[in-house]
């Protein structure tokens, strides 16, 4: 955009109005209020500019803020590098011209319509304008290059640039560099690093065909000699070509002395060689050859030798040895000669080695017992086993049984039950030799020290009676009274220790049951009585009682106790039954 001032604007006014290219800037008044008019349509007297408002002759007006709709420029532009812009008009008629810049001027930022970069430095290369501008190899894109060979082998043709932005073109460098098959050798390469390159005797470089380079390094006969006593040494070709080589040729020939040993020889005929493993001949050192016919394990299937692999298959000097097994000892399968099982787990016992092993009580046999006895009376001999199996043996048991005629009187046992027991008095038992035995050997209880019967009074014990009532009742003076309440007695009540051992009906015969009454005769049965006495019919109450009564004879003032051998037939009302045991105070306690 170029801005020319308002007096060259005035100037080219004329002028500008006939340019095609020039064109008046739109106006920017369409919503400002035009100018008020009266009822016949005019416009109010007077100069409208100034007022405010756009009216129709006006193209702005100066009173509108600059910015707003309808405001007079002060400055014309639009940012538009190929434009120009004049303002024109003063007041409210001044206004902006704009026209397109059509000539080419450099570095005026405009490219106008048509240009190249050619004749403006402000335009852009274009390709395909038919124009080579700076930037470009070709134009049109028609005419550039799209393969590169200027036919050197040793230059590189290369393609630079796009055909497309017509910057196509083609550049050759030479090749200093050694690639093989590239068609060049640079002047600084050689056979080895470029095979474009011919091998050059003298060049210092042993390339293909040669053998040596320079020739001065090149091998004479003299100096072929490569250590091998395996080998002929010979000399080829020659040092100016570059070709001169040691050679060998191989020794073949089987032959002492010259040490070698050629391919198919061995020790056995050629002292050159050393035992070689593999070779299917069996040499000094080896034990078998090829290896595939070497054991790699070993086993005589004998339990009693250790099964040992020696040397290696590799080596063709495996082995097996099998040395016998001389140590005690078990888990290994082999009882040895001089083991036993005391020692050795893989033996079993044998009778007649001398040895006590397990399972075993003797050996040799001549030291087994036979027979047993040991002096003592209470134990018994037994022997078990044989002799003939090592085996035999005394056992001296206890007799813990009562056995007459043994010899023996066990702990616990009596003279009636083991008559080899001597009579204890005191034992309860009353053996051969007594009359008693009340378990103590205190005198005055019937029993005396001795264990022999004194003369004392009598006891009656009722094992078992059964009574239609709990009482025992006798009359000794013509009324109903209980013996044993007598002061001349002078012992417990009947009546008290019935009652005391009273039950309930454990017989299941419907009556009370009463069980172990003990009864003491009162007085001696001798001392002004001699027959017994005896039960008669329940006569007296309360409810029940048992009368006893004296035949022939009235009653002493001192009671007897009844007597179960003579009861008559009335004893069954008051008893319905009654077992009866006779002895002394001393063995009926118990």
């Amino acid at each position: 955009m170029r801005v020319a001032p308002l007096f060259a604007a005035l100037v080219l006014a004329g002028l500008a109005c006939d340019d095609k290219s020039t064109r008046v800037l739109p106006d920017t008044g369409a919503d400002v209020p035009d100018a008020e008019t009266d009822a016949d349509g005019e416009t109010d007297a007077g100069d409208p500019c100034g007022n405010g408002l756009l009216d129709p002759e006006e193209r702005c007006d100066t009173a509108i803020l600059p910015g707003l709709p309808g405001a007079c420029p002060d400055l014309c532009e639009d940012d538009d590098p190929c434009t120009n812009h004049l303002l024109t008009g003063v007041g409210c008629r001044s206004h902006c011209l704009v026209s397109d810049i059509t000539n080419f001027i450099s570095h005026d930022g405009c490219c106008p319509i048509g240009g190249d970069l050619t004749h403006d430095s402000d335009c852009a290369a274009i390709c395909g304008n038919g124009v080579i501008e700076p930037g470009e190899t070709c134009d049109p894109p028609g005419s550039c290059p799209t393969t590169c060979d200027d036919g050197d082998s040793c230059t590189a043709d290369t393609m630079t640039g796009h055909t497309d932005d017509c910057t196509a073109g083609c550049s050759s460098l030479p090749i200093l560099t050694c690639i093989h098959d590239d068609g060049c050798c640079p002047s600084n390469c050689n056979a080895l690093n470029d095979n474009d390159c011919a091998s050059a005797c003298g060049n210092n470089v042993v390339e293909p065909g040669e053998t040596c380079d320079p020739p001065a390094s090149c091998p004479s006969l003299a100096s072929c000699n490569d250590g091998d006593p395996c080998t002929t040494d010979v000399l080829t070709g020659n040092a100016a070509s570059c070709t001169a080589a040691c050679g060998t040729i191989p020794v073949t020939t089987c032959l002492d002395g010259d040490g070698c040993c050629p391919e198919g020889c061995n020790m056995l005929t050629d002292d050159g060689c050393s035992a070689n493993c593999g070779n299917g001949v069996i040499e000094p050192g080896e034990t078998c050859d090829p290896p595939a016919s070497c054991p790699t394990s070993c086993s005589d299937g004998n339990t009693c030798t250790t099964d040992t692999l020696t040397g290696s298959a590799a080596n063709c000097n495996s082995a097996c040895t099998y040395p016998a097994i001389v140590s005690c000892v078990g888990g290994d399968g082999c009882c040895p000669a001089g083991c036993n099982a005391n020692n050795d787990a893989n033996c079993t016992p044998l009778c007649g080695n001398n040895v006590v092993e397990p399972g075993e009580t003797c050996d040799p046999p001549a030291s087994c017992p036979t027979t047993c006895f040991d002096g003592v009376a209470c134990t018994a001999d037994l022997l078990s086993g044989t002799a003939m199996t090592c085996n035999s043996a005394c056992t001296y048991p206890a007799i813990t049984t009562c056995i007459h005629d043994d010899g023996c009187c066990v702990a616990g046992c009596n003279a009636l039950e083991d008559n080899n027991c001597p009579a204890v008095c005191g034992n309860t038992f009353t053996e051969p030799g007594e009359t008693c035995d009340d378990g103590n050997v205190l005198p005055g209880d019937g029993c005396d020290g001795t264990c022999h019967l004194e003369g004392l009074p009598v006891v009656f014990r009722v094992n078992w009676i059964a009574l239609r009532d709990p009482h025992l009742f006798i009359r000794p003076l013509f009324t109903c009274y209980d013996c044993t309440d007598n002061a001349v007695l002078g012992t417990p009540s009947v009546n008290a220790q019935m009652n005391t051992n009273i039950s309930t009906d454990e017989d299941g015969d419907g009556q009370l049951d009463l069980s172990l009454i003990l009864l003491f005769r009162p007085l001696n049965q001798t001392a002004g009585y001699s027959g017994p006495a005896e039960a008669g019919e329940a006569v007296c109450s309360p409810p029940m009682a048992t009368t006893l009564i004296l035949p022939g004879a009235s009653l002493p003032l001192r009671c007897r106790i009844l007597m179960p051998d003579s009861m008559p037939e009335a004893t069954a009302a008051a008893f319905s039954n009654a077992t009866w045991i006779q002895g002394t105070p001393q063995e009926m306690s118990g």
